[in-house]
């Protein structure tokens, strides 16, 4: 069992090294860009972006840190192992952040607040044109039972007659998205749901 838990940490922090190393590149996304027409990218900066990353593998690094003691002295000290669950669940933040991270970065919205119009494309999809003050049927906002550190994962589940849009929170939290979110939420009624991991 020491084994096999050691095994995995290990393949864990490999993963953690490589994930870390790709976020830590600049995304293409700039908030508040102007396209012809005026549509305006919805999108997170790239500061929100590397500071959420940041504050993720600080959870992290405590959850091998903490997996790595329970390895190593909770087969001799057995009330150690109570700590087993508060690690995986500190590094499941790997997963979770790689899972948002890649919505922002695969994933692009065109707001046009003349017509109220968004128009969603995303990698391996069709692109959808929906009407905001007539295709949206509910929306959804998706947290973390808890903020850990100052960290706080959700998403905005937006469902339409043409497909289901998800929206990281981390792009509502961007200040310069607030006329679009501010919309959304003044026409219709948010529905909200907590999860222990909100992935998308």
């Amino acid at each position: 069992m020491g084994k096999f838990i050691l095994i995995a940490a290990a393949l864990l922090l490999l993963y953690y090294f490589l994930i870390r190393r790709k976020s830590a590149r600049p995304t293409t996304a700039s908030p508040s860009i102007q396209i012809a027409h005026g549509m305006q990218l919805i999108a997170a900066t790239n500061k929100q972006i590397m500071d959420l990353s940041k504050k993720t593998f600080k959870l992290i690094g405590i959850g091998v840190i903490l997996l790595l003691i329970t390895v190593i002295l909770g087969l001799k000290i057995k009330i150690l192992l109570f700590l087993l669950p508060i690690a995986l669940f500190l590094i499941g933040h790997l997963f979770l952040m790689s899972n948002h991270l890649k919505y922002c970065k695969d994933q692009r919205l065109y707001y046009r607040a003349d017509s109220q119009s968004l128009q969603v494309e995303a990698l391996g999809s069709q692109k959808l044109v929906l009407d905001l003050t007539k295709d949206i049927q509910r929306i959804q906002l998706v947290e973390s039972i808890q903020s850990t550190r100052g960290v706080n994962y959700g998403y905005y589940k937006i469902y339409t007659p043409k497909g289901t849009v998800y929206i990281p929170q981390l792009v509502a939290e961007n200040v310069d998205n607030k006329l679009f979110f501010d919309f959304l939420t003044q026409q219709h009624s948010l529905e909200r749901e907590k999860r222990i991991f909100p992935i998308i």
